[in-house]
C-alpha cells in the first residue's frame, strides 16, 4: 500500500465551464437544536465539495479566516464581521475566480446576515468587496451554498438556502446576465416556503444545456397533510424564474394509526420511525444496499457490497408532513458534507432524495430478515480489531471503518469495508491523501485463523480484484499479520 502525495489548487484561476458543483454547509450556532453538542465533532459524504464551518476564527490580532477545506479569505471585513461560510468560483465572464461570503456583522445585535461577493479591483490589483446584500435573517440553520449552472446557459449561478428561526425554508438564486460583469448579478429566483423548496437535478432533464426547474411545495393550512405546489421554470427573455399556477397535492388517505403520528410528529417522532435497517436493491439487482438510521447514536451509515459510509446526523428539520431534511458529515473525512430529504411513504417505504449514489426508495427490514442478517454479519467487524504485526515491522490497526497502516517508515490512513461476497471475505481500503482526497483503492482477500501455543489470531491478506462473478487473486504471495491474545 502507498500514499500519493497532496496536489495544489489556486482557487484565484478561472474554473472550466462544467464546474463541478461546489457546496458551503453551515450549521449557525445561535439556533438552539438538539444535536447542538456535536457540532464541534461535523461530520458527513457524497460527490460535492463542501466548504463547511461552523463559525468564524477572527480575533483582534488575527483577521484571517481560513474553511475547514483549505479556502481563505482574500478580503479582510475587519472586527465587526463574523465569516460564516466561503465558497469560490466563477459567477461572471472574466476570467478570475469570485470569492463568496456569508457573513454575520458584530456591532449590530439585529442586522441580518449579508451575502458578500469579492473580486479582483484593476485598479488596486488585489480582492476588495464589489457587492453584497442582507439576507434579511439573523439566522440560519444548515446554509447551503452551490455555485452550478441552473439557468442551462453554461456559465454558473450562485444559490443561497437555508432555514431562518421560524423553520421556513429559504431558496435565493442569483445569476450575471450574459457579457455582464459581477456587479450587474441580480436575483433571478427568491422564495420561503412553509414547506420544501426542490432544485430538480439536471441529470432528471436529459440534456445539457436545459434550465433546471424548482418546485416548492407548502402545506395547505387547511389539511396541513396536503401540499399547495409550485412550479418555477426559467423564462429566458426575462431572465427571471416564473412560477405556474399553483396546484392542490392530495396525501393518500392514511390508513395507519402509526403513520398518521409519524406525518403529525416532530423530528424526534420521525427519526424514531426511521431508527433501524432499511434496504433497496441495487442497480444490477444482485444484491442488497443498506441505509441505517441511530437517533440514539446520531449516526446514519450506508453499506453496498464494498462500500460503506459512516455520517454523523447533525441536524433536522420537518418541512412538510411526509418529508424530513437532514444534513450529515462523513465521520472520516469530516470536510465532506452531505445533505438529504426523505419522503416517508408508509410505515415500511421512504425515498432517499439526494445528490449521492444513496438516492432511492428503501424498504423497511423485516425483523426475520433483519435477524439472519446480523447472525451473519456481526462477527465480521469484530474480527479485525485493534494493532496487527505483520513482516519487517508491517503495522496494521484496525478501527473499522478507519484503519491505519505503517510499512516502510510512512504512516497512512484510509477507510476500510469488510464484506462476505460468495463465501469468501474480502477487505477493501480506500486510501486517504494528507489533504483529505480520495486516493487508490486496495482489495484484499482475507483468510482468518485462531492458534492456541501461544494464543493468537492471524490473518492473511491476498491482493485480489473485484469482478462480476465475485473476487479474484491477484497473487498467490499472502501478507501475514498476527494478532497475539495476552490473557488476564
Amino acid at each position: 500500500m502507498n500514499c500519493c502525495s497532496p496536489t495544489s489548487h489556486n482557487p484565484r484561476m478561472k474554473s472550466a465551464q462544467n464546474l463541478p458543483l461546489l457546496v458551503a454547509f453551515l450549521l449557525f450556532l445561535p439556533i438552539s437544536c438538539r444535536r447542538s453538542e456535536n457540532f464541534q465533532q461535523p461530520v458527513a459524504g457524497g460527490a460535492l465539495s463542501p466548504r463547511t464551518e461552523t463559525q468564524a476564527g477572527i480575533d483582534e490580532q488575527d483577521l484571517s479566516f481560513t474553511s475547514r477545506n483549505g479556502n481563505q479569505a482574500l478580503i479582510n471585513l475587519g472586527i465587526n464581521y463574523s465569516i460564516i461560510a466561503i465558497a469560490d468560483g466563477n459567477l461572471d465572464s472574466g476570467e478570475i475566480d469570485e470569492q463568496i461570503l456569508i457573513a454575520l456583522p458584530l456591532n449590530k445585535p439585529d442586522a441580518d446576515l449579508e451575502l458578500i461577493i469579492a473580486s479582483v479591483i484593476p485598479a488596486k490589483e488585489q480582492y476588495g468587496v464589489v457587492w453584497r446584500l442582507p439576507l434579511q435573517t439573523g439566522t440560519l440553520t444548515g446554509i447551503t451554498l452551490i455555485l452550478g449552472d441552473i439557468t442551462g446557459d453554461g456559465r454558473n449561478e450562485l444559490v443561497v438556502s437555508g432555514f431562518d428561526e421560524k423553520g421556513s425554508h429559504i431558496t435565493k438564486i442569483f445569476s450575471v446576465p450574459q457579457n455582464g460583469e459581477i456587479t450587474d448579478i441580480i436575483t433571478v429566483f427568491d422564495a420561503t416556503a412553509n414547506g420544501n423548496i426542490d432544485i430538480v437535478p439536471r441529470e432528471k432533464l436529459r440534456g445539457s444545456g436545459i434550465p433546471v426547474s424548482i418546485v416548492v411545495q407548502e402545506i395547505d393550512e387547511q389539511n396541513n397533510l396536503d401540499l399547495i405546489e409550485t412550479t418555477w421554470t426559467w423564462d429566458s427573455e426575462a431572465y427571471i424564474f416564473k412560477a405556474s399556477a399553483p396546484r392542490q397535492v392530495k396525501v393518500d388517505v392514511i390508513q395507519e394509526e402509526r403513520m398518521k403520528n409519524v406525518y403529525a410528529g416532530d423530528v424526534e417522532k420521525y427519526e424514531e420511525y426511521l431508527n433501524g435497517p432499511w434496504y433497496r436493491k441495487n442497480g444490477l439487482e444482485t444484491s442488497l444496499d443498506y441505509a441505517f438510521f441511530d437517533p440514539i447514536k446520531d449516526e446514519i451509515l450506508f453499506h453496498s457490497g464494498s462500500i460503506l459510509e459512516a455520517y454523523a446526523w447533525e441536524v433536522s428539520h420537518r418541512t412538510t408532513a411526509k418529508r424530513l431534511y437532514t444534513r450529515l458529515r462523513n465521520e472520516v473525512i469530516p470536510s465532506i458534507a452531505i445533505g438529504l430529504s426523505i419522503n416517508a411513504e408508509s410505515w415500511d417505504e421512504i425515498e432517499i432524495i439526494s445528490n449521492t449514489d444513496w438516492a432511492g426508495n428503501y424498504n423497511r427490514l423485516s425483523p426475520g430478515l433483519q435477524r439472519n442478517l446480523e447472525a451473519r454479519e456481526a462477527t465480521l467487524p469484530s474480527m479485525l480489531t485493534g494493532v496487527w504485526q505483520g513482516q519487517n515491522d508491517t503495522e496494521i490497526v484496525f478501527d473499522l471503518p478507519r484503519i491505519q497502516w505503517s510499512e516502510n517508515g510512512s504512516v497512512h490512513t484510509g477507510i476500510a469495508s469488510l464484506f462476505s461476497l460468495n463465501d469468501k471475505l474480502v477487505l477493501q481500503v480506500q486510501s486517504i491523501k494528507e489533504n483529505g482526497a480520495m486516493d487508490e483503492t486496495f482489495t484484499w482477500l482475507v483468510e482468518y485463523e485462531e492458534g492456541s501455543d501461544p494464543l493468537r489470531k492471524s490473518i492473511f491478506l491476498i491482493q485480489a480484484q473485484l469482478e462480476v462473478g465475485g473476487a479474484r487473486a491477484d497473487n498467490v504471495n499472502p501478507k501475514r499479520f498476527e494478532q497475539v491474545i495476552i490473557s488476564k
